[in-house]
């Protein structure tokens, strides 16, 4: 079956199309690839407003707030002894507890 309709489309010689056709189909067809790579209005203008934002967000924000690694060495000491003392304690307990 599929041989007969393959026999049939190969033997069907292709009809030119008229040219005011294909001008108007190609007119159509650049017209819409020219609109269709900007996007939409909304989006852009969304997008615009977030990522002001997010500027605005970066610019306000307090930087006491800062990690450890940027306050130095001065904000680490302390809880790196702190932290020295706790386990010392639990290895203190940990031993005298009998067998």
């Amino acid at each position: 079956m599929n041989d007969d309709l393959e026999r049939k489309l190969q033997s069907l010689r292709p009809h030119a199309l008229p040219p005011t056709w294909r001008a108007e189909i190609l007119g159509k067809a650049a017209a819409s690839a020219r609109r269709s790579t900007l996007p939409p209005r909304w989006l852009a203008v969304g997008w615009g407003l977030a990522w002001a934002a997010v500027v605005v967000l970066h610019l306000t924000t307090p930087t006491e707030s800062a990690s450890p690694l940027a306050r130095g060495a001065s904000g680490v000491q302390p809880r790196l002894k702190e932290r020295a003392q706790t386990l010392d304690a639990l290895l203190a307990l940990n031993t005298d507890t009998p067998r």
